[in-house]
């Protein structure tokens, strides 16, 4: 690409990324319909917090994952929680729990091969990932007194195979990120040193969301979507109502 063409490609971007700002992100549309439909001091599970729905909770929303919220805990002075507190009390707010659980060891799924496993433990990025990306079933998430749950494109366009049409809207944390070859899913293992470490969390993840994307879990009602429109930013959002067998 010549110089020239670069420059145009990048100047465009920056025009068409200001254009899109000036509509309503999907997310914050899904946390005006909440407020109006869901009431204030309901027990809501979110598949991935900080990349979600902005609901207020117990803590801002932007500190729902486990290192930021111990920060918040043990570290900010008791008048700015205070002043948090009478924030939020005068809004819609919400008691967020996460639908997944972090352990402090990686939860090997039991149909992963010992000898992959073995070569997993090696790399801190596969630890990583298979101690943070493990669901909670909607039993469990019942139990905990959840009875909304929110998934996000975000969170789940990462877990479908690579010819699911629904596997868009994707979160890129990285500009320059190579979605079609860092989360290319396949619907058998491959053993290439790359994919293959993550087929079996891939597909941990996929027996949670694909009964809820399938319409097909009877403790799960489909109430409501969010899907980003022309020129309009944010991920597909999905309501649900948990109900018991």
């Amino acid at each position: 690409m010549r110089s020239w063409e670069r420059d145009f490609s990048s100047a465009w971007n920056v025009i068409s990324a200001n254009d899109q700002k000036k509509h309503k992100d999907t997310r914050v549309e899904a946390q005006d319909w909440i407020g109006e439909h869901i009431p204030s001091g309901t027990r809501v599970a979110v598949d991935w917090p900080e990349v979600s729905v902005p609901l207020q909770g117990k803590i801002p929303w932007m500190f729902h994952n486990p290192i930021a919220s111990r920060y918040y805990n043990e570290k900010i002075d008791v008048r700015l929680k205070q002043k948090y507190e009478k924030f939020v009390a005068h809004q819609p707010f919400y008691d967020i729990i996460n639908a997944r659980f972090i352990q402090e060891t990686p939860l090997w799924p039991s149909d992963m091969p010992l000898s992959l496993i073995e070569r997993a433990q090696k790399k801190q990025v596969f630890i990583d990932l298979y101690r943070h990306f493990n669901f909670k079933s909607l039993s469990q998430l019942m139990d905990e007194g959840a009875q909304y749950l929110i998934i996000s494109s975000y969170s789940y366009g990462y877990f479908l195979r690579n010819e699911d049409p629904r596997r868009k809207n994707v979160a890129r944390p990285f500009v320059l990120d190579r979605h079609d070859l860092n989360i290319r899913h396949a619907d058998h293992f491959v053993d290439d040193n790359r994919h293959g470490f993550l087929y079996f969390l891939v597909k941990q993840g996929r027996m949670f969301y694909e009964p809820l994307l399938d319409n097909d879990s009877p403790q799960a009602q489909f109430i409501k979507e969010f899907s980003p429109q022309k020129k309009q930013l944010g991920p597909v959002i999905k309501i649900y109502k948990l109900k018991k067998e």
